[in-house]
């Protein structure tokens, strides 16, 4: 299931309303912000070395990019904070994601929960929170 969820990179800008009822544990067991900041930091240095979308963050703001990207995953995982970016289909428009884009965002995210000692059950509820942006990211 590890590359099923093709879900969630380019999460950079966007804007994603955490469902109501969101699992708080969630957030904990991801380490609160402490945890989430090292894993969005690490995700996106992945993806800068990923020669397969390491382009696609070529002329963005990678401190600006990780803290957005840790404020949203807070956000989504019942955490305290606060996420005011970009929709994820503004954030996306025109940069011509494909499946195969998304997928290697995915598979970034995931080493960078392994090397934080994310258990797999975990990492899996996470990433079906970030699912349902692949429609507004991945345009065909």
């Amino acid at each position: 299931m590890r590359n099923l969820v093709a879900a969630l990179m380019f999460v950079v800008a966007g804007l994603f309303v955490a469902p109501a009822g969101a699992d708080d544990s969630l957030y904990q067991r991801l380490g609160q912000r402490e945890g989430l900041d090292r894993i969005a930091s690490r995700a996106i240095d992945l993806a800068m070395s990923d020669d397969r979308i390491k382009e696609a963050f070529e002329h963005s703001n990678i401190p600006r990019l990780k803290t957005l990207l840790a404020g949203q995953f807070c956000q989504l995982t019942g955490g305290p904070c606060k996420y005011h970016g970009r929709s994820m289909e503004e954030a996306h428009k025109g940069m011509n994601v494909h499946d195969m884009h998304f997928n290697a965002l995915v598979e970034d995210l995931q080493q960078a929960m392994d090397e934080e000692g994310i258990g797999t059950a975990t990492q899996n509820e996470f990433l079906a929170l970030l699912a349902p942006m692949h429609a507004d990211v991945v345009k065909p």
